[in-house]
């Protein structure tokens, strides 16, 4: 875990060129430096430059084409192109603006009129090229909904993510941090504290925008959090921590200067022990994983180990300064995200190395699977395909299970990569238009892998069809009325696997 930092002085010339003193402002991450987007000098103000800084060269201005004026806004990277949305410039609130980094030329981006309504310190962050923008403080106060945008050549088409009116979802709020985290492919949104109007929060938020329907969950995290809420922090993510800086704890009173780290491998918090000469307490500014430099220490992956951190204020005043957090300082290096659920689901797909075949029930092709992955994580398959001559099913040309396809894979997926697409919680679907009686897709699933789960002695994935379940039940999702074959094969289900919660 990421905990010994020391803060590093950054010489600068009095004659070199630095942004101004600022908050609100943006940055992003590109592959040689940080750039810089607009700020605001003054209380609703706002700026139209853009800088960018690396360890060798230090700040420069960045000259661009009809730049926009922004603050308070998001800036989030997609392929060559920033894109901005909202804030307190006359601009922010019109478009979304598109600066292309080959011209250097900002231009709104055509999205046919449907972009979110109007709002300043909203989280945004990105997840495989879409900019998820979570919340921020809109004409009536703060606001919880989250909008995804997706670019597709000069165009860009925005959707509201949808959730069950039963989910829990965060409160609304505005100057909090949202950061993807996670290994490719699997990564996942934290949502952490912001401002509600009356107090200072400090939830952590999970949204996994991967499943079939995206949904929120609040992490059980350990270890020493942050001792109160907090808004206007900075949330950066360097491989599987998320490193939070600073940020107001009373409102236009007080400030923190401090640094907490979060694993999000394990859901564990700690306080960086820190030397050097710290930052003045101070919210609003950023804070930027920045590129690895050439015999600068990294962490596998070649992750830099150092974060800049610019600007910012306290009200009473706005801060022009740079500092650089060195993440390496006792010897540690940030640590990649667990890539191990990646690379077996990546086998899974490997039928030319797969040596086990399933015939599901209802027929069509076999699932194939290989059994060293099998015997590791289930007993049950250990007995049968270790010694293949003294069990009838490890000598099969295809096993046969009595399991529908489409929730054997499900199975297969969990046993591979610890996962299946209902993890994150789905319950049930609108019942308008459907079949009377015919099941939600994830619930039939559900009752499908209870039985599996137990068999196989896997509690997870017992306890997870549970949930899934335990919210069909709550929710009346379809087929789940009372009186019905699907409730009384669960009430069944629930006495003969020793599940209590679904009979409550």
């Amino acid at each position: 875990m990421l905990s010994d930092f020391e803060w590093l002085p950054l010489k600068v010339e009095e004659s070199a060129a630095a942004p101004s003193a600022r908050w609100g402002h943006a940055a992003v991450a590109l592959e040689d430096a940080i750039l810089l987007i607009g700020g605001a000098e003054t209380f609703g103000g706002a700026l139209s430059d853009v800088w960018s800084f690396s360890e060798d060269l230090g700040w420069r201005l960045v000259p661009t084409q009809r730049c926009p004026m922004l603050a308070a806004h998001i800036a989030n990277l997609v392929q060559n192109h920033v894109y901005c949305f909202g804030g307190d410039g006359r601009d922010g609130c019109i478009a979304v603006w598109d600066l292309d980094l080959d011209s250097m030329v900002w231009s709104p981006l055509d999205d046919s009129g449907r972009s979110p309504p109007w709002r300043r310190t909203a989280a945004s962050t990105v997840v495989e090229d879409v900019i998820y923008m979570i919340g921020g403080w809109g004409e009536g106060g703060p606001l919880n909904d989250v909008h995804a945008l997706t670019v597709q050549g000069e165009r860009g088409d925005w959707r509201q993510l949808r959730f069950s009116v039963c989910e829990r979802t965060p409160p609304q709020r505005g100057s909090h941090s949202a950061t993807a985290i996670g290994a490719k492919g699997h990564e996942s949104i934290l949502v952490y504290g912001g401002f509600a109007g009356g107090e200072q929060l400090a939830d952590l938020w999970l949204l996994d925008v991967r499943a079939e329907r995206p949904t929120w969950s609040c992490p059980k995290t350990t270890g020493r959090a942050p001792p109160s809420g907090r808004s206007g922090h900075s949330a950066t993510a360097v491989g599987s921590h998320l490193i939070l800086l600073g940020g107001e704890q009373e409102y236009q009173k007080t400030f923190f200067h401090d640094v907490y780290v979060l694993d999000c491998d394990a859901f564990v918090w700690s306080v960086g022990q820190v030397s050097g000469s710290a930052p003045p307490p101070r919210g609003w500014h950023t804070g930027t994983l920045l590129p690895r430099e050439e015999g600068e220490r990294a962490a596998a992956d070649g992750l830099g180990s150092h974060i800049l951190l610019f600007g910012g204020g306290v009200y009473t005043r706005f801060f022009d300064d740079t500092h650089i957090l060195d993440l390496a300082a006792g010897g540690a290096a940030p640590t990649p995200p667990d890539d191990l659920a990646l690379d077996l689901g990546r086998l899974l797909a490997r039928v030319d190395l797969a040596d086990v075949a399933f015939q599901p029930a209802g027929g069509g092709p076999p699932l194939h699977a290989h059994s060293q992955v099998l015997c590791a994580r289930s007993s049950l398959f250990d007995a049968m395909l270790a010694d293949r001559s003294r069990w009838a099913e490890g000598a099969q040309g295809a096993i046969q299970v009595d399991v529908p396809a489409d929730s054997f894979r499900l199975f297969l997926e969990f046993l591979y990569t610890g996962r299946c697409s209902f993890d994150a919680g789905g319950a049930a679907a609108s019942t308008t238009g459907e079949t009377p009686g015919k099941l939600d897709a994830d619930a039939a699933r559900a009752l499908d892998l209870l039985p599996l789960a137990s068999l196989h002695m896997l509690p997870r994935l017992q306890a997870q069809c549970a949930n899934v379940l335990g919210r069909a039940v709550k929710q009346k999702a379809r087929g789940f009325e009372e009186g019905s074959p699907a409730l009384q094969q669960l009430l069944d289900l629930s006495v003969l696997h020793d599940i209590p919660q679904l009979t409550r």
